[in-house]
């Protein structure tokens, strides 16, 4: 930008201006792809009941909020999904009619404010376990929530569980698959003794069969 300036003798000068404009701030729809991601992240809880008609209900509660913002596809893991233009404040309700393990996934879409063009997408999957008793827990970790020490052991040999392992029976096996000795949890039992003493020297796989839930096995070393 360029300035002529006179003065009262006649005298001219010519001035040249360099002006930047910097925008930060982000107003409307469509803003930052970062923002959003970090909204949704996390973004969604499951609760559940059983039906008047003893079917298990999940009930999915959504924490962002936006004029803009809409969740557009449910996945609920078991074949089945949802499809629209859910408002994340709106609760949205699903019966599973088995126990298992499912991966529910949440596509959320930011639109233009005129709702005609999706600005940004992003799809949160999480993976539950519905229980047959209609409770509905994050997966388990089976490095985390499953932890057997001392392994290798000479003699006993604890398995700690989480609260949300959900097992109810331990059954240990030999190297050649022989059944050696079965372990009912009691409810609420985080702490197991597994005893080896009378057993010989070798590899023992431990089958942590759980409520609903696929087994899990794990391997104990006797030395």
């Amino acid at each position: 930008m360029s300035y002529n300036l006179n003065d009262a003798f006649g005298n001219t000068s010519n001035c040249t201006f360099n002006i930047e404009v910097l925008c930060d701030i982000e107003v409307g729809c469509c803003g930052n792809q970062t923002n959003i991601d970090q909204a949704i992240a996390s973004s969604f809880s499951v609760s559940s009941a059983f039906t008047s008609d003893a079917n298990c209900q999940a009930m999915i509660s959504t924490l962002p909020n936006s004029e803009c913002l809409f969740i557009t596809k449910v996945s609920w893991g078991d074949a089945t999904f949802s499809d629209g233009m859910f408002m994340p404040s709106v609760d949205l309700n699903h019966l599973y009619l088995n126990a298992g393990s499912f991966e529910l996934c949440l596509t959320y879409g930011e639109f233009t404010i005129d709702l005609t063009e999706a600005c940004f997408q992003k799809t949160v999957c999480e993976q539950i376990n519905v229980t047959s008793s209609c409770n509905i827990l994050k997966a388990l970790n089976p490095e985390s929530d499953i932890i057997i020490s001392p392994n290798p052991t000479q003699d006993i040999a604890s398995i700690l569980l989480s609260n949300n392992s959900l097992v109810n029976r331990i059954i240990i096996y030999d190297s050649n698959l022989n059944h050696q000795t079965d372990i009912y949890k009691k409810p609420q039992q985080t702490l197991i003794t597994v005893d080896l003493q009378e057993l010989a020297s070798g590899i023992f796989f431990v089958v942590l069969e759980r409520e609903g839930l696929t087994p899990l096995v794990k391997k104990i070393v006797k030395i």
